[in-house]
């Protein structure tokens, strides 16, 4: 592991921020924004001589106008600078390497600060609250308003939320609770694989795998098939997979949109409520149909699902379980996708990685039929390239957040209970410093008896979060990510065709491939 005086920017005396000594952003042209000074800019904090506790106001970010309320944000992308609002992680990148491990900046309204550094971190979580708070997003806060309606897991707070997640939390993120899944998301898999038989190639990996996730999720959650795999020569989006998609898309954009939908009904807002209300009707359809069916005795023919767990629960009302259901599956569906498509390139790119997951597979996974729990378990080098696909591409925009009810110093700077702090962990997670080489792909540094594994800074590398608030479907999409990886490389090499092109992403709620994937396939 490198040492810390490795990261191209230097501790200043008694600071507490940061000053480069190479790469400067200035000098580069890379990342300093030039504005005019009627706009503000991105000028380098300036630190203090001494070593007392600064104040809020003096922690280090853009100036002047591109601190204003949702005009700030706006004015520091395209047309102004280089920026995209689908790219916001490129945007905090760029305000790290100005301003160091600490920066803020408005995002709507709300101030938030930005955190690099896994110490820092870590201290806030052990400073959590009891029930660890997450902000209103505005957008899911106005739909509840208006449709006069609790949000879901995702947006509740305090001992509502508590509630929900204790009981959704026994059904789901446990692994002992998952391993009765493993049929149901093989047959899946195997479904998928087959439709692949006698092919040459996979065009848009990313659509099909839509399909995957779209119908394990469906499964999971409701225990029937939605029969969103196509055949070979298809790539079918259906309703519903339409549906999660502008949802998430509009979620996403919340803060990058003017907030004229907490006046009136804006075409953005309209856009994201007409695919909220239908994915909650499916979700209420399949309750109703799942009662019918337990008062006719013919439920226990679907098989286990997140559905019947729920409905099992004596403390958990209609509507509870209405909004758990719509929050894992809609999460499980883009976020699956998204992942798998950036590991298939990963490997196929990378076949050396690829042959030796091969290796371990071959030994113990059938080609077609149920995997067995304690096989995935064991399956120590799949696990690896995930986690190395997951650092190289976080799987959210930048990172997770948390308010504090209590102030909090850090780095020197006062934090005021709260305060929207923010975990840059796709920052960290490319940051040398923390990783050797890390631009590049290297399961071995996950295995701790192969001489590239180093130690790793628990808080550096968290894609589903940390404690009590860690992503409720994190222990399903690992599951299925693992089984249909697992079935693919089973069935097929995958290779990349020549002249392929890296893939670029968009930030909706989830990191978002964009760029076409294409997979050469040889069947084994």
């Amino acid at each position: 592991m490198k040492s810390r005086n490795r990261c191209i920017f230097q501790l200043s005396r008694g600071a507490g921020c940061y000053s480069p000594t190479t790469n400067s952003p200035s000098s580069s042209g890379t990342t300093q924004l030039t504005s005019s000074p009627m706009i503000g800019s991105l000028k380098k904090y300036q630190p203090l001589a001494d070593s007392r506790i600064r104040p809020f106001d003096e922690i280090p970010g853009p100036s002047g106008l591109l601190q204003l309320p949702y005009l700030g944000l706006l004015f520091q992308m395209k047309p102004f600078t280089k920026y995209s609002k689908h790219n916001m992680q490129q945007r905090v990148c760029s305000w790290t390497k100005t301003f160091g491990p600490i920066c803020k900046q408005r995002l709507g309204r709300e101030w938030y600060v930005f955190l690099t550094d896994p110490n820092d971190v870590e201290k806030v979580f052990r400073n959590d609250r009891k029930y660890p708070f997450r902000g209103a997003l505005p957008l899911t806060k106005v739909y509840a308003r208006r449709t006069r309606e609790s949000p879901g897991l995702t947006a509740l707070n305090n001992e509502e939320w508590f509630v929900l997640r204790k009981a959704a939390q026994r059904a789901i993120l446990r692994q002992k609770a998952m391993n009765k899944y493993m049929p149901i998301i093989s047959a899946v898999a195997d479904d998928f694989v087959d439709k692949f038989r006698q092919e040459e190639r996979i065009d848009n990996v990313l659509h099909h795998l839509m399909e995957f996730s779209t119908e394990g999720a469906g499964k999971l959650c409701f225990g029937v098939r939605l029969g969103c795999i196509s055949k070979h020569d298809q790539t079918m989006q259906t309703k519903t997979m339409k549906h999660v998609e502008t949802f998430l898309d509009c979620f996403g954009n919340q803060f990058y949109v003017m907030p004229w939908y907490k006046l009136f009904r804006s075409p953005f807002y309209q856009k994201y409520a007409k695919s909220a209300d239908y994915l909650k009707s499916l979700t209420e359809k399949y309750i109703r149909e799942h009662k019918e069916r337990l008062q006719t005795g013919a439920a226990p023919e679907l098989g286990p699902s997140l559905l019947s767990d729920l409905l099992a629960d004596p403390q958990m009302s209609t509507a509870d379980i209405q909004r758990t259901l719509m929050d894992v599956f809609v999460g499980g569906i883009d976020s699956t996708a998204s992942n798998m498509t950036t590991l298939f390139y990963n490997l196929a790119k990378n076949t050396d990685k690829q042959d030796r997951l091969f290796e371990e597979l071959e030994r113990s996974v059938p080609k077609s039929g149920p995997i067995d729990d304690t096989v995935i378990a064991d399956l120590h080098y799949l696990k690896a390239c995930i986690k190395e696909s997951l650092r190289l591409v976080f799987p959210v925009p930048v990172g997770t957040a948390r308010s504090l009810d209590k102030d909090i110093t850090l780095r020197g700077f006062h934090i005021p209970a709260y305060t929207n702090i923010v975990f840059c962990s796709g920052i960290t997670c490319s940051d040398s410093t923390y990783f050797d080489e890390p631009e590049q792909y290297i399961p071995e540094r996950w295995l701790r008896d192969h001489y590239k594994y180093a130690p790793i800074h628990s808080f550096a590398y968290i894609p589903f979060g940390h404690g009590p608030r860690k992503c409720i479907g994190q222990t399903f999409a690992e599951t299925e990510i693992r089984v249909c990886t697992a079935k693919i490389l089973r069935n097929f090499r995958l290779t990349l065709p020549e002249g392929a092109h890296e893939i670029t992403y968009k930030d909706k709620t989830f990191r978002t491939p964009v760029t076409p994937v294409t997979l050469l396939l040889q069947e084994r």
